[in-house]
């Protein structure tokens, strides 16, 4: 935990004090513009979570939700060491949604291209 904690309290230095102009005028994405903050009117997964308390608590709300998140990850490490049907389970469902999430992306684009050209096979 120390080591996490030392690394967010970097994070917290570089990204929100001391290159946050760079950030800005380069158009650079990070972690928290593209999870908590509203860019090229596309809204984060923690959007609405940070925007219910006002723009003041978005940033605390972020590294908040970051710390528990870590909290969350490294707990589930001990089961998965001393339980290996734990560890396979947790495995498996893993893969299960990384599958269901690739084949949703996939499955959308070529819906979105393939859409256009057989609009067009079907009139000729």
């Amino acid at each position: 935990m120390l080591a996490y904690l030392i690394w967010q309290a970097t994070y917290i230095v570089v990204i929100f004090f001391w290159r946050k102009e760079r950030i800005r005028e380069r158009s650079y994405n990070t972690a928290y513009l593209y999870l908590a903050e509203e860019t090229n009117n596309k809204r984060g997964m923690l959007y609405s979570m940070c925007s219910a308390l006002g723009p003041r608590y978005c940033k605390l709300l972020y590294m908040a939700w970051h710390f528990v998140y870590t909290i969350g990850s490294l707990l589930i490490g001990y089961p998965s060491f001393h339980y290996p049907t734990f560890s396979v389970v947790l495995i498996a469902i893993m893969l299960m949604v990384a599958a269901y999430n690739g084949a949703t992306y996939y499955m959308d684009l070529f819906n979105r291209q393939l859409t256009p050209n057989t609009i067009v096979y079907h009139q000729q």
